[in-house]
């Protein structure tokens, strides 16, 4: 979210100058990317220490998904709110669906709609992991690999439009990233 939102003008900048909005913007999402890859590796090693998962594959799997969908929700919520409004919203996110809907602490099972939202599919991954040596989660997998691919198309459309190239071109006066007009 912050990388999103903080990038937002420079990357407007990149685009008057002569870059291809979608150069910019794969420009931010490595850099998401690269962030979630980090934290994944921080947090795997340091669960490691204290805990060993019946199958590695499917833990890191569930964390790199985790942290990838909600890479791109917090690009979503940066890109259409002011940062403290943006955060409070994903952290009443977080709080809501890893917290309260999905966790074993408050219910035996997931509530009746908790499939509707992100964790659910993660979290049922994570569990699968953590305690099972076989797979037998391509349902929740292929769920998770649904949330990720919309949300990655609505990043995409969102930041797009959030670089604002068209209505930037129109404001300097010209129509092309060069600078002369037609």
């Amino acid at each position: 979210m912050f990388v999103t939102h903080s990038a937002r003008e420079g990357d407007r900048r990149l685009v008057l100058a002569g870059f291809r909005p979608h150069e910019a913007m794969t420009a931010r999402l490595l850099v998401m990317v690269g962030a979630t890859i980090l934290a994944v590796g921080v947090s795997a090693a340091v669960m490691a220490i204290v805990f060993t998962p019946a199958s590695w594959p499917s833990v890191l799997t569930a964390l790199l998904l985790t942290g990838l969908i909600y890479a791109a929700i917090g690009a979503l919520v940066g890109a259409l709110l002011d940062k403290l409004p943006a955060t409070y919203l994903i952290l009443f996110l977080i709080m809501t669906d890893f917290g309260v809907v999905q966790s074993p602490m408050f219910h035996a099972s997931p509530v009746r709609l908790a499939w509707l939202l992100p964790g659910y599919a993660l979290d049922r991954l994570l569990y699968a992991g953590a305690f099972s040596p076989t797979f037998h989660a391509a349902g929740v997998l292929l769920l998770a690999f649904a949330w990720l691919g919309g949300l990655s198309l609505a990043v995409f459309l969102v930041l797009g439009r959030a670089l604002g190239t068209r209505g930037a071109l129109e404001r300097t006066g010209s129509s092309t990233p060069g600078g002369s007009k037609k």
